[in-house]
């Protein structure tokens, strides 16, 4: 036979839902505490705290508004500039990381061994004038005295070849001089090197502090 009889417990009528009672919050500008009427209430009811507080939001906003219109002023003057900008743009990107590399290998210049230069550069063992391909490798730029590097001075004694193999490995130079002299390199091609380049000296920099 079935149980007839409800038990107290399913006689007892449930109470309507009760509202969480909302707790006092920090106003935004005078940073006194208040009940909120609403959950996404930022300040209190004085009039003098809510014109506050939408004046602050306009000026966030129109700094917001003004921030994204020069980010896009800044990319379409990028966009207009010429091929060559972005070549020597990511070449002095490439240059920069490629002498902060060797720095914290503990090499000298390239080619006459010194440590002491007044001015470093990146010097290309196949340079750039001939191998526009391979300009950006890094197994092709290599730190190097600024006397070595413009005038070929003490450089001239030692063979750059030979020391860059001695360093990288044969099998890496014949690569390197295996690539197309000619190379016509798109403006999103030099973008990746150079953000590659930027943030490899990024963590470069952060691994020496």
């Amino acid at each position: 036979m079935y149980n007839t009889q409800r038990s107290h417990k399913d006689t007892v009528k449930r109470s309507p839902f009760q509202p969480k009672k909302p707790k006092p919050k920090k106003c935004k500008v005078c940073h006194q505490s208040f009940i909120p009427t609403r959950p996404i209430e930022p300040c209190c009811p004085s009039i003098q705290c809510r014109q506050e507080y939408a004046l602050n939001h306009l000026d966030k906003v129109k700094a917001k508004e003004a921030k994204a219109e020069r980010a896009k002023t800044r990319a379409e003057k990028l966009a207009s500039k010429p091929i060559k900008y972005w070549e020597s743009r990511t070449q002095d990107a490439v240059n920069e990381l490629r002498r902060a590399q060797d720095m914290a290998a503990g090499y000298g210049c390239v080619t006459c061994g010194t440590y002491d230069a007044d001015e470093w550069h990146g010097g290309h063992m196949i340079p750039r004038g001939v191998s526009n391909g391979a300009r950006y490798e890094y197994s092709n730029v290599w730190l190097q005295c600024r006397s070595c590097n413009l005038y070929g001075g003490k450089g001239k004694k030692v063979f750059f070849e030979s020391v860059v193999v001695s360093r990288v490995g044969q099998a890496e130079v014949d690569r390197i001089k295996a690539i197309p002299h000619k190379r016509i390199w798109t403006r999103e091609e030099l973008e990746e090197i150079y953000q590659e380049a930027k943030a490899a000296l990024k963590a470069l920099t952060k691994a020496n502090q």
